[in-house]
């Protein structure tokens, strides 16, 4: 199996470049005031109001928009828009201090005003944004002259300025347009081909300073060969993780082309089903998902699967971020042990276990290496491996034991525990969802985390939280970190990756990109 694969890798390849040498591609992608950039799906929305889908987030907070606060190397939140972000010693009263001088595309300038409409057209209902669930503790908000916004919240928050870090965009809202919006970022929209591309053209006025390139081009690019093939070819000239890894081998030895690599915070992982536990599933819920980890051997199957586009990940933190538990490891493969538990849990050879993709690349091959396994020690392990817009109709179900889903990361490990463990996420009657954990000691450590600033104390909870939800509850199964990469031309300058896939390209708080002669 593993060389045919290899063989109809190769074959597509020699296909895709025989295709792509026929056909009259520049040499240069654009001219030298122009960056052109790869991308493997066009925009979603254009507007700040739901602009959370990875690909949409990357090609506006690149160019358009900036947000309050951006990110540095690590995670960390930087000052952007907002200067600085002050709590009041109860942590229930926020005042962001927000920057001066600082003008949209049209000219006018940022106040705080346009904080206040942003935060005014999110909780609209009529909107429907997907950011208002973000709000959910902010009990009010105002302006308190040009500079500065003071919320006010439910209870303690020593985190409450993270929610407005790196995809919290500012768009003018007095000249609100879905598609051709107006920010205060780098660069202004120009225009868009649906399909084939999106181009924006250089502020001048921008806060940072005149950006050095004069126009930006992002250019769909579907198949991840041809998209490496026009990097080297020079018809782009940059690809943000839009490589397959049998390509990324191929663009590491090219000596056109630089790869820059980082350890990501969007987790793969296997979801196992705690609502179907709740709901009698199981004999001993607890057992079948103590037996199943034993039969998932990561350090085995992500390497050979997944390669260079992911790390192997044994927890729910990427191991950079402040919080992260270096103690927990990974339960051993040990099938024997596994059908022992599996059996104490109601489940016996010959019993189905039902695997439910969402899919992605390498999710559907990293379930089949687990339904091998399965399979090979007696079990009816079946598999389904559902395209997106498919894969939720089944998930409501909840008759699925394990399904395999991304999670993108958040800039802090609290963050991360309030948007994707907290029992309030759990699946209701009303509202169906693919996260079904529940626990009130999660919620209550979550809670303490949110209300301390003691650094020791708040790395202390998170372990606390990880040991609970990954080895006292055994919620999920840890597959990998997705790697986040950038392939660009030599003679692009500048470029620094952050660990926050999303974050943008050209210039940010961490790097300023530009073009060599």
């Amino acid at each position: 199996m593993k060389f045919l694969k290899s063989c109809l890798n190769i074959a597509s390849v020699a296909l895709v470049s025989s295709l792509l040498l026929a056909t009259p591609y520049p040499v240069k992608a654009a001219a030298s005031d122009t960056i052109t950039i790869g991308i493997s799906a066009d925009l979603r929305t254009a507007d700040f109001l739901n602009n959370r889908e990875f690909i949409s987030r990357t090609i506006m907070g690149s160019t358009v928009y900036d947000a309050l606060f951006a990110t540095d190397e690590k995670g960390n939140s930087i000052p952007a828009l907002a200067m600085k972000a002050t709590p009041s010693e109860d942590l229930k009263t926020w005042t962001f201090t927000l920057r001066e001088n600082v003008l949209f595309q049209n000219g006018k300038p940022f106040t705080a005003k346009d904080v206040v409409a942003c935060l005014d057209a999110i909780l609209d209902p009529k909107n429907a944004s997907e950011l208002a669930s973000d709000l959910g503790s902010v009990v009010s908000y105002k302006a308190d002259g040009d500079h500065s916004v003071i919320f006010t919240l439910k209870s303690p928050d020593a985190e409450f300025y993270t929610l407005f870090t790196d995809t919290f965009f500012i768009q003018d809202m007095d000249h609100f347009d879905k598609e051709s919006p107006i920010g205060t970022g780098p660069y202004a929209w120009d225009s868009r081909v649906i399909g084939d591309r999106i181009t924006f053209k250089r502020f001048d006025q921008y806060w940072r300073g005149k950006p050095p390139i004069a126009n930006v081009v992002f250019r769909v690019i579907a198949d991840q060969q041809i998209a490496a093939l026009e990097l080297q070819s020079g018809s782009v000239d940059m690809l943000h993780n839009n490589v397959s890894m049998y390509a990324l081998k191929d663009l590491e030895s090219d000596p056109n082309i630089n790869v820059f690599r980082v350890p990501g915070n969007t987790l793969i992982q296997g979801y196992l089903n705690m609502e179907k536990d709740r709901n009698g599933g199981y004999k001993d819920g607890l057992a079948f998902r103590q037996g199943l980890a034993h039969f998932w051997n990561a350090e085995k199957y992500v390497p050979a699967i997944v390669g260079g586009a992911g790390e192997v990940a044994n927890q729910i933190l990427p191991p950079w971020q402040f919080g992260a538990d270096p103690s927990i490891k990974f339960s051993a493969y040990d099938p024997e042990k596994g059908a022992e538990l599996l059996a104490k849990g109601g489940i016996n050879k010959g019993d189905p276990i039902k695997l439910l993709v969402y899919e992605r690349p390498y999710l559907c091959d990293l379930a089949t290496a687990l339904q091998s396994d399965l399979k090979a020690h007696g079990y009816d392990a079946q598999l389904q491996c559902l395209a997106p817009e498919a894969a939720p109709a089944e998930v409501a179900k909840y008759d699925w034991d394990v399904l395999y889903f991304n999670t993108s990361g958040r800039s802090t490990a609290m963050a991360m525990y309030r948007d994707r463990w907290l029992s309030r996420l759990a699946p209701t009657p009303e509202q169906k969802d693919v996260r079904t954990y529940k626990s009130q000691v999660v919620d209550d450590l979550v809670a303490k985390m949110g209300q301390t600033i003691d650094r020791a104390e708040y790395e202390k909870l998170s372990h606390e939280v990880s040991q609970n939800i990954l080895v006292k509850d055994v919620a999920v199964l840890p597959l990998y970190w997705e790697n986040v990469y950038v392939a660009a031309r030599k003679n692009v300058n500048g470029i620094k990756v952050s660990p926050l896939a999303w974050y943008g390209l050209i210039m940010n708080g961490m790097s300023t990109i530009s073009f060599s002669e």
